[in-house]
């Protein structure tokens, strides 16, 4: 299946879930870059949560709005300091595609995940919803292809999220 949700980010979210209610961790929360001043991050929080069937699993969401910010060479980024989760930093742990901007716990670093997810069935979705609009649809997806061209990377092979939790797994034996 090629979507938006990374490979084994529903069964990571299940395991996750199962540690919780068997006491091995305290808390699941999100960390993100991402902005969430118009609720896109929350949005994506509930997506996960429906998607993996963990109504709930998120306890906080730490954005870009509540971060500091620093200039990098590629830009300004954005600086996870994990201590907002926990003063020990040997209670923290995160799973992250930019590893070196997060402070105070314990990284594991996964490659960024980028997958194309093809649009055509939305698209038509939306012309046959808001028919009036059907051009202003064509040209704004047709805008945003030639912007964000597809990369044509298949990720579906993609087992970051698998190792992760066999990784987060050993880590929690220790803490």
């Amino acid at each position: 299946e090629r979507g938006g949700a990374r490979p084994w980010l529903r069964e990571l979210l299940r395991c996750l879930e199962k540690w919780k209610e068997a006491g091995r961790i305290d808390e699941i929360a999100i960390f993100t870059a991402a902005s969430n001043e118009l609720g896109w991050v929350g949005f994506l929080r509930d997506c996960m949560e429906i998607y993996a069937g963990v109504p709930g699993l998120f306890g906080r969401v730490a954005s870009r709005e509540n971060s500091p910010l620093v200039t990098a060479e590629d830009g300004t980024r954005t600086i996870k300091d994990l201590s907002r989760f926990s003063p020990d930093a040997g209670h923290v742990v995160l799973i992250d595609d930019k590893p070196q901007f997060a402070l105070n716990g314990y990284v594991i670093g996964v490659p960024q995940y980028s997958q194309d997810v093809c649009c055509d069935d939305l698209r038509e979705w939306m012309k046959t919803q808001l028919p009036v609009h059907a051009s202003d649809i064509d040209a704004i997806f047709a805008a945003d292809l030639a912007k964000h061209p597809p990369n044509l990377v298949d990720f579906t092979s993609d087992s970051a999220l698998r190792d992760s939790a066999k990784v987060l797994n050993l880590s929690l034996i220790h803490i």
